[in-house]
């Protein structure tokens, strides 16, 4: 599969484009970031800095309780099957979320609600190695 690598300046770019986004979105209103781990920690840490919006950085299989209205975060919305989980849990709990990712892919199994961009190529992003 192609692979393309994405620098730290496009990164960042695309995370404030997504914060952009979901300000624009009136009808978004979060209480916190929920940011899953590993992928969503950058993602997530930026974006509750640029929104003013507490963070929890938490795994696909944590028990979710006590939020109300939430921006789940990670960086790709790659086959879906970690955000489809953590949707469930959210479901499970009652809580309002909306999903923010930079990536999706075009036959993700879960469509998130705010996304830069659709891809078809393996994205290495500025963090990881390329191996």
């Amino acid at each position: 599969m192609k692979r393309k690598r994405l620098s730290w300046n496009a990164y960042l770019k695309m995370i404030a484009d997504l914060g952009v986004m979901i300000q624009k979105d009136k009808a978004a209103h979060f209480d916190h970031i929920l940011a899953i781990n590993r992928g969503g920690n950058i993602i997530g840490t930026i974006l509750s800095h640029t929104l003013d919006i507490p963070l929890t950085i938490i795994t696909a299989t944590q028990e979710l309780k006590g939020y109300k209205n939430v921006l789940l975060c990670d960086e790709i919305s790659d086959t879906g099957l970690t955000l489809k989980r953590v949707a469930l849990h959210l479901n499970e709990a009652k809580i309002n979320y909306k999903v923010a990712t930079l990536h999706m892919k075009p036959d993700t199994q879960y469509t998130p609600d705010f996304c830069i961009s659709t891809i078809k190529e393996w994205i290495v992003y500025p963090y990881e190695r390329e191996d």
